[in-house]
């Protein structure tokens, strides 16, 4: 297991094996799905959207997917443009917004239902420079 995820009810638990996706059921303690290849390359970070809607996903293939959590199928696949691999996920709480973290020291927001990258923060020269993308309504 390279990164795990818990729904918000505490009940399936979600982990990124290599480049595949298993779901487990914690009440029975069984494993209840096996994704395989969802990604190119290995699967870094993971999270489960607060609503338990989504499972997002970041690989080391520098993108992110998105999964319906209900149907197991691929809603949106994300070319981040990170230069390294997307390490880290979390979503927020209202389930609107996911941010991606890079070992490039970069920070990506992403909106999740308009598919839309809104924010973007840099680390350049040792400092850390801000640039922010708004999305249009």
């Amino acid at each position: 297991m390279d990164c795990l995820a818990l729904t918000s009810e505490g009940r399936f638990l979600i982990a990124g094996c290599t480049k595949d996706i298993r779901i487990f059921d914690l009440q029975i303690m069984q494993q209840v799905y096996h994704m395989k290849e969802a990604h190119q390359n290995y699967i870094q970070s993971i999270a489960v959207t607060p609503n338990n809607k989504y499972i997002v996903t970041g690989s080391s293939d520098k993108t992110v997917k998105i999964f319906d959590f209900q149907t197991k199928q691929l809603v949106h696949h994300y070319k981040t443009e990170h230069s390294g691999p997307v390490c880290a996920i979390v979503v927020t709480a209202d389930s609107r917004y996911f941010i991606t973290g890079c070992d490039d020291w970069s920070v990506r927001v992403f909106d999740i239902e308009t598919r839309q990258l809104v924010q973007f923060f840099e680390k350049i020269h040792g400092r850390k420079q801000i640039l922010i993308y708004e999305g249009v309504d």
